[in-house]
């Protein structure tokens, strides 16, 4: 397979984190919160009400893979292996948007050909790599 010259670097998962998203009423950034494993799981408790972030509107709450990164989160360009599948960061305003591939289109840490054109597809041919 043809590789194409977009150059990424692997992040191992190092653990679990876990995360409020929220949704800013001004502008509608996207905004994630930290919290812990506790704060998590008492989401689930009767009564508990949803997290409040003045400004911002809740949108979910979740686990997610922590990588070996200062933030914990993949960076532009980065990507992370999850069950056979390359989970990619790409360029974008939400801090978590991310595509999927088969790890077989990935070639010594670069997109291949076939790459490029399924993750164009996931994005309704936004052409967002060449």
């Amino acid at each position: 397979m043809k590789s194409l010259n977009k150059k990424l670097t692997k992040r191992d998962i190092v653990g679990t984190q876990y995360i409020h998203t929220f949704q800013s009423l001004v502008d509608g950034s996207i905004f994630v919160q930290v919290i812990s494993e506790k704060e998590y799981k008492d989401l689930g408790k009767q009564g508990a009400g949803q997290p409040q972030k003045e400004g911002y509107i809740w949108l979910h709450s979740s686990d997610y893979p922590k990588v070996n990164t200062p933030s914990g989160f993949l960076g532009e360009n980065e990507y992370m292996i999850i069950e056979g599948d390359a989970v990619i960061k790409i360029d974008s305003p939400d801090p978590l948007e991310t595509v999927e591939l088969k790890k077989e289109n990935i070639v010594n840490d670069t997109i291949t050909e076939t790459g490029v054109v399924d993750i164009n597809k996931a994005f309704k041919n936004k052409i967002l790599w060449q």
